[in-house]
């Protein structure tokens, strides 16, 4: 599979610090995570600059996803669920693209 961006794994043992520097040194932009791990997450969101991007599995409590929001108005917060029916969406949308230029040939 090629993605076309850098991976970094971390671990929640890392702790705040090496949590944050796991994702600081490679200027992570997204991050997936399970939805048990996004109150540690949130705790080094404000030392994170360049992650713009939230993905996580399963259901966060609603405080959490509250207080990530209001740390960073910037981020965006999304469900694997919700961004997968996105990819269907435009994967659908673009097949019709691609049909409607079959028939203009």
């Amino acid at each position: 599979m090629q993605v076309g961006t850098t991976i970094a794994t971390a671990y929640d043992t890392l702790g705040e610090d090496g949590l944050t520097h796991s994702l600081n040194e490679p200027e992570v932009a997204a991050v997936f995570t399970n939805a048990d791990l996004l109150d540690i997450f949130s705790r080094v969101l404000v030392k994170t600059p360049t992650v713009r991007i939230v993905i996580y599995d399963g259901t966060a409590k609603p405080e959490i996803l509250d207080k990530i929001k209001s740390l960073r108005e910037d981020i965006v917060l999304t469900t694997l669920d919700e961004l997968r029916a996105r990819g269907r969406e435009l994967q659908s949308h673009r097949a019709e693209q691609v049909n409607e230029e079959v028939r203009d040939l």
